[in-house]
């Protein structure tokens, strides 16, 4: 039975000393270190650093434009072995060497600066994270200490694209009324009805009726959001994008002062896009929600 793949979307830059690497210059610099490894990290209980690698790069078109595909992978060298002693009654643990490798596969866009990753955790798999840190590490090491890859994950005008634009399943939301300032008609009339009924904080989860989906339009969606736009409240939702694929945009912490709450925003703040496992070439899928979540041909100049 086919199942669902998560991929982190993201906007990324890398570079080598001064010079900020273009497609082709991607493509050769991860042909060239594919297979050789590199210290990642500090290790652990005396144990060596675990290795990082870049394995199975490969270019692609879609829609006319070129892609690359390729794996992050993370060598621990040792791994924890447990048993249990029944003489004694007690588990016993051990390291032991172990060659395994975990990976997370990734799709880039290099012309438009643009970013998936798998993120999903298991025997053979590592997550986002990890899998962005690794690949740090590699192109840091590669470039002499030189090499940098940048990284800016959801915008506040990413965000509110997708609110406006999925067809949402659940949404996830904490808001508190105006004070002192004032902001649109929709933050102003929720904050009064807030304030009439002498509510300080509302949270709450909004699911649609059976068979549908919701949309923002002018009611509680719309208001709450325009409440948190403002440093009021925080929201996160799931739903289903333009292409008909699985996302989700994670609520950030709530505060009861305005500024943290915008600070809070300031923070990564992580979209998930889901797809299927038994998919011809996912890959291509991936480049495809790519282009159309984000949804330009610029390069992604304005990472610093």
């Amino acid at each position: 039975m086919p199942g669902r793949v998560p991929f982190r979307f993201c906007r990324y830059q890398i570079s080598i000393g001064e010079e900020i690497l273009d497609a082709a210059g991607q493509t050769q610099t991860l042909t060239e270190m594919q297979g050789d490894e590199f210290k990642h990290g500090s290790g652990r209980s005396g144990n060596p650093p675990p290795n990082v690698l870049i394995m199975e790069p490969r270019v692609f078109e879609c829609d006319e434009e070129r892609c690359l595909n390729f794996s992050v992978g993370l060598r621990a060298g040792v791994r924890i072995v447990q048993g249990y002693n029944k003489q004694v009654a007690r588990v016993d643990s051990r390291m032991q060497p172990d060659s395994h490798i975990k990976l997370a596969r990734f799709v880039t866009i290099p012309h438009m600066g643009l970013m998936a990753v798998e993120d999903r955790a298991s025997d053979t798999m590592i997550n986002a994270q990890q899998a962005l840190g690794s690949l740090r590490t590699i192109i840091r090491q590669f470039g002499g200490n030189q090499g940098n890859l940048d990284v800016i994950h959801l915008t506040d005008e990413d965000v509110s694209a997708a609110l406006q634009q999925w067809e949402l399943t659940q949404y996830d939301y904490v808001v508190s009324p105006l004070n002192p300032i004032t902001a649109g008609e929709l933050a102003e009339r929720r904050s009064a009805a807030m304030k009439q009924e002498n509510i300080g904080l509302e949270r709450g989860t909004a699911l649609p009726a059976r068979g549908n989906n919701m949309h923002q339009n002018e009611g509680l969606i719309a208001e709450t959001a325009a409440l948190t736009e403002v440093g009021y409240g925080q929201n996160g939702f799931k739903g289903v994008t333009p292409d008909g694929h699985e996302g989700h945009i994670p609520k950030p912490r709530f505060h009861h002062d305005r500024h943290k709450n915008l600070a809070e925003r300031s923070k990564p703040r992580f979209l998930r896009i889901y797809f299927q496992s038994d998919e011809d070439d996912i890959s291509v899928s991936v480049a495809r929600a790519l282009m159309r979540f984000y949804n330009h041909g610029e390069q992604a100049t304005d990472i610093p």
